[in-house]
């Protein structure tokens, strides 16, 4: 079995390598992303290549190069969330907008100058994005919007918020959602900072009295779901997308890994525990690269792969986690470089890395829905089993129903 790409899809490798090379910067000897401050730029370069285009979306070609593109990028250490977040909506757009709205927004998707936030989370929900409390109120004139959002990645930078509201207050669940897309200009607006344990940036984003004209509501009033299904289809159907290729990250622990054990010469590179670590890492590699090549085939052959782009999205990022755990035991103290232990020797750049990898690998398993949701599609959708969240308690019986129940 041939389980290459083939001489075009490894063209465009080469020219990847070529077109990040303007956003590395190399930091004792490891290199990484130049920062999220140019990732518009990124955007727009990527947008000039026509690698946004969604009239490929279904083929089998462009969903493996997004692949390479995505694993090319993570191996250097890209966080391109915004790309990702952002080719998602245009994909959803491109579903259930109106004819309006696809020429309003679709054009500067496609072109890199639109980028776009996920509004779903807030602090009581997480990933249970059913349960949005966000509140939007149409006045006759204009919606108004209230509340706050929680784990807006790159709202800093975006353009617009792609927003799930609840639209009637009593609605519970599924139903009374409305979607828009808000500007981020919009007076009311407030993003504010919110830093991970490994640094990163996520936000806050704060909805005062926002007011969103009715030409921004995307799909019908109290019929969200509907509108975001279409998203989530897409998203959980992924792994391939910009940004979110986690074999990349698996790859670029094991590249930091093996220089490090080098670099401490033959009393670790030898350590039979530590090869066998690198082994299992690598291993867990393919194996995610292997399940993005089935996902891909999916996305391109059959209508949804949302069952298989969650088992990619949950071996990958348990391996991420795992991964990273390995090395940063196979480093030891280096390992904690950045916690004042001083000069720990030349390989003390790579030894930062594998710590800097160990703190944010946890984050991925929250992101772009949990592990656990993940675990719920493949277990609902892929077995047919009953469904693993809590339904609630159920609604006691009146006493006599009860009663006769028990007689009869």
């Amino acid at each position: 079995m041939d389980f290459s790409l083939g001489k075009e899809v490894e063209d465009f490798r080469l020219v990847v390598q070529d077109f990040l090379k303007p956003w590395i910067v190399e930091t004792d000897g490891v290199e990484g992303f130049a920062g999220k401050a140019v990732e518009p730029d990124l955007q727009r370069g990527m947008g000039d290549h026509g690698w946004l285009s969604l009239e490929s979306e279904m083929s089998m070609d462009w969903n493996m190069k997004m692949f390479v593109f995505g694993d090319e990028a993570s191996r250097r250490g890209f966080h391109l969330s915004s790309v990702a977040t952002t080719m998602m909506v245009g994909f959803t757009l491109s579903q259930v907008a109106n004819e309006e709205q696809k020429a309003r927004w679709l054009p500067g998707i496609n072109a890199g100058q639109i980028r776009i936030a996920l509004g779903y989370s807030e602090p009581q929900g997480g990933s249970d994005v059913a349960g949005a409390r966000v509140r939007s109120s149409f006045d006759g004139e204009a919606w108004a919007i209230n509340g706050q959002k929680q784990w807006t990645t790159s709202a800093q930078h975006a353009d617009y918020i792609w927003l799930l509201t609840r639209s009637q207050p009593e609605s519970r669940r599924h139903g009374g959602l409305t979607v828009f897309m808000v500007p981020t200009s919009t007076p009311g607006i407030t993003v504010t900072p919110i830093y991970t344990m490994a640094g990163e940036r996520t936000n806050a984003v704060f909805f005062d009295n926002v007011r969103v004209p009715d030409e921004n509501r995307v799909g019908e009033v109290d019929q969200g779901w509907k509108v975001l299904m279409a998203a989530l289809t897409y998203e959980h159907g992924g792994g391939n997308v910009p940004g979110r290729s986690l074999t990349g990250w698996i790859s670029r622990i094991l590249d930091h890994g093996a220089n490090f054990a080098r670099a401490r010469g033959d009393e670790v590179a030898d350590d039979p525990w530590v090869t066998e670590k690198l082994g299992e890492i690598a291993i867990d590699a393919e194996l995610a690269k292997l399940f993005v090549y089935r996902t891909s085939w999916a996305g391109a052959h059959i209508e949804k792969a949302d069952v298989l782009g969650a088992m990619a999205k949950l071996h990958a990022r348990e391996s991420l986690v795992r991964a990273s755990d390995k090395m940063l035991q196979m480093a030891g103290l280096a390992g904690v470089a950045n916690a004042g232990c001083g000069d720990l020797g030349p390989d003390q750049g790579v030894a930062s890395a594998l710590q800097f990898e160990y703190i944010d690998a946890p984050t991925g398993t929250v992101v772009g829905g949990s592990v656990e949701i993940q675990k719920s599609i493949i277990a609902e959708r892929g077995l047919g089993l009953p469904k693993t969240r809590n339904q609630g308690p159920r609604k006691p019986e009146p006493a006599q129903a009860t009663l006769e129940r028990q007689a009869g």
